[in-house]
């Protein structure tokens, strides 16, 4: 497994650039037709020197550029953004936007550091697996009838690389470590589930981090069912249940590759420059899914939606891109 820490493209800027003081911007450029293909990406390189060109020019920074979505982050001044937004090969200027995560979901970091090998039932309700039969997780697997070989067709997700974006993971947990029953060629029995961890949030990979949306990310995806986990421990102090009230979780592609891309850095934010890198890294190295559980509301402009953006562009690599839908309440 590979831990990464890659440098922050820019800081975090909320608003666009005012007056002389210059802050970092994202450039979006043009797309040039299928980012697949050859003659596109030598377009797009074309296209990046020639406004990074212009933006030197003009006494702009430039700090970094990804590939998909075709971005440039820049240090500009309001003056010299607006002079590339000009250049008809740019779509759009935007701020390097703050990017808040997800609320910690209630299952946190205790769940995934506290997961044992063993159970013993201590009491048993209706609704309560036991140490010799734990209750089958995440529940979605029996609501989609993915509950064995045949409900899948053995289609496994095995050799298929998926990335999730979110805080830090705690990559040691038994869970992610490949057991025989999903094993391959390619990930033989005890290789680890998460192959890569790489940071974008410039806090790097052993930043202590809230890591209940990173796990429940990992774990829904390919947890091996390997540990299992005493409910009564975590569930609502209004709603207890017995000790010994078991579960195991299976994810449902148990037989993916899964890349671990960190962008929320300690105070769960990240920033736009963060996020387009993780989005390049991705679809750079082959990535066939990509799950985002976060989001915003950037309504009624939608055009300077960032997250939009670098999902579209990611799409258009043939990447299938996952987004929450509204799961955190009321204001979701």
């Amino acid at each position: 497994m590979a831990m990464v820490s890659l440098p922050l493209a820019a800081p975090p800027s909320t608003a666009a650039t005012t007056g002389h003081s210059p802050t970092a911007m994202l450039v979006f450029l043009r797309p040039g037709g299928a980012p697949t293909s050859l003659a596109a990406r030598v377009s797009e390189r074309d296209a990046q020197a020639s406004v990074a060109s212009l933006a030197r020019s003009v006494g702009a920074t430039v700090l970094a550029s990804t590939s998909v979505p075709d971005t440039m982050t820049v240090l500009v001044t309001s003056a010299q953004a607006a002079a590339l937004s000009r250049n008809p090969l740019v779509s759009s200027v935007l701020p390097n936007a703050t990017i808040p995560g997800p609320a910690d979901p209630i299952l946190t970091t205790r769940l995934a550091s506290q997961a044992r090998t063993t159970s013993t039932s201590l009491a048993r309700v209706a609704s309560c697996g036991t140490g010799a039969h734990p209750q089958l997780n995440p529940e979605a697997l029996a609501n989609i009838n993915d509950t064995g070989p045949k409900a899948t067709l053995g289609f496994i997700g095995r050799g298929v690389k998926v990335a999730f974006l979110a805080d830090g993971v705690f990559v040691g947990n038994p869970d992610f470590r490949r057991s025989p029953a999903f094993a391959s060629t390619g990930s033989p029995a005890g290789s680890r589930v998460i192959a890569r961890y790489v940071d974008f949030s410039g806090d790097g990979t052993a930043a202590t981090t809230g890591g209940g949306e990173a796990f429940l990310d990992a774990s829904s995806m390919a947890a091996q069912g390997n540990a299992v986990y005493d409910l009564g421990r975590f569930v609502n102090r209004s709603h207890r249940l017995p000790s010994g009230c078991d579960a195991k979780i299976v994810g449902a592609a148990p037989g993916a590759t899964v890349y671990a891309l960190k962008i929320f850095a300690q105070n769960n934010s990240t920033t736009g420059s963060g996020f387009v890198a993780a989005i390049d890294y991705a679809v750079a190295n082959g990535v066939k899914v990509i799950n985002e559980s976060f989001g915003g509301n950037p309504f009624p402009d939608t055009a300077g939606d960032i997250i939009r953006a670098a999902a579209d562009a990611a799409v258009a690599a043939g990447v299938t891109v996952v987004v929450s839908t509204g799961d955190a309440g009321t204001t979701s």
